[in-house]
């Protein structure tokens, strides 16, 4: 069950989720990305829309996560050049015949995974690499672990826990997290709206500096 939602802080902007369904070795596996391009508006719009191209060209052809995300890179690192724009990228794919979720953190910050069983949360860390963009020759490796049905997977963009109220506090991770135990139990889509009505209750007043994107899968019984 996945559910994804982007708030922009201007009419367009540069955050980017996606599903793809994938076929590899005649088993089926869904794909989520998130992306969050420097800067906001029309130019980051463009760029994110420039990777979806590239990513949803490159997954119609096998190959391991590590590979798909060093293709990628390598055509949107000719397109910035010099210009200094990047993009932050989370890339998952997830293997229910063998229940396993791997994936490949470009720049971006750690997704979460929340185990209601144990109420405990562990930070997918691995399969760090620099943001899209940075160098063309960036050889990405992906990452994985083991995942069970109830568990949820949380991957939001940094203007989520650093949306700022009018005090200048910023909202952090923990409530993040604090909001994804309290609503486990949940649809995705719910997790997924209280995150951002949390967020949104905590700024207040205060501008919206950022684009906000969450997206949540829960692994369900199959």
């Amino acid at each position: 069950e996945i559910y994804g939602m982007t708030l922009f802080s201007d009419e367009t902007g540069g955050d980017y989720f996606d599903y793809l369904c994938i076929d590899e070795h005649d088993q089926p596996k869904l794909c989520v990305a998130v992306g969050d391009v420097s800067g906001h508006g029309i130019p980051s719009a463009l760029l994110m829309a420039t990777v979806r191209a590239f990513l949803r060209m490159r997954t119609t052809l096998r190959g391991a996560l590590g590979e798909i995300v060093s293709d990628v890179n390598r055509e949107f690192s000719k397109d910035v050049g010099d210009s200094g724009q990047f993009m932050t990228f989370f890339l998952a794919r997830i293997d229910r015949y063998n229940n396993q979720i791997e994936w490949v953190r470009a720049g971006h910050d750690p997704a979460i995974l929340y185990d209601p069983d144990t109420d405990s949360i562990k930070n997918l860390n691995g399969g760090k690499g620099p943001a899209l963009g940075v160098s063309e020759q960036t050889a990405y490796k992906e990452s994985s672990c083991k995942i069970r049905p109830g568990q949820v997977i949380y991957i939001g963009t940094d203007g989520i826990w650093e949306a700022r109220n009018a005090e200048g506090n910023i909202f952090g991770k923990e409530r993040v997290k604090q909001v994804i135990r309290k609503e486990n139990a949940e649809s995705a889509q719910t997790i997924v709206l209280s995150i951002l009505d949390t967020v949104r209750a905590f700024c207040g007043n205060a501008d919206q500096e950022d684009d906000l994107t969450v997206t949540v899968v829960k692994v369900k019984e199959q």
